[in-house]
């Protein structure tokens, strides 16, 4: 039942372009759920939706010298916050980059409740 819903509800969130690249507002959040199901399901083309959010998400870096950053709130200045600044989406990124090690969610979340390891 819950994965018929899922089924229908996901092509929604296949994105990539958003008006910001935030983890609560933006990309980076629908990256991060796009993890989620794929850990929940273990189906894998949301791995490969993931992918494409991530480059969606990096048409909003920008280069400093010290490495790249991007902007929050409004997109008005360069933020390092964790819901609308760089710290989330270096977060989504350094998960997706590391899917295969199956990190779990960064957010205090009772994921383990849904599914307890063995």
């Amino acid at each position: 039942m819950h994965r018929s819903l899922l089924e229908r509800l996901m092509p929604d969130t296949f994105r990539e372009i958003t008006a910001f690249p935030t983890l609560f507002t933006g990309l980076a959040g629908l990256g991060n759920l796009q993890l989620d199901v794929s850990d929940f399901t273990g189906d894998t083309k949301y791995i490969s939706e993931a992918m494409q959010i991530a480059e969606g998400i990096l048409r909003f870096q920008i280069e400093r010298p010290d490495g790249i950053a991007f902007p929050g709130e409004q997109l008005l200045r360069i933020s390092t916050d964790f819901g609308s600044g760089s710290s989330g989406i270096a977060l989504f990124l350094s998960r997706l980059a590391n899917q295969d090690q199956k990190i779990k969610n960064f957010n205090f979340l009772l994921d383990d409740l849904l599914c307890p390891e063995k």
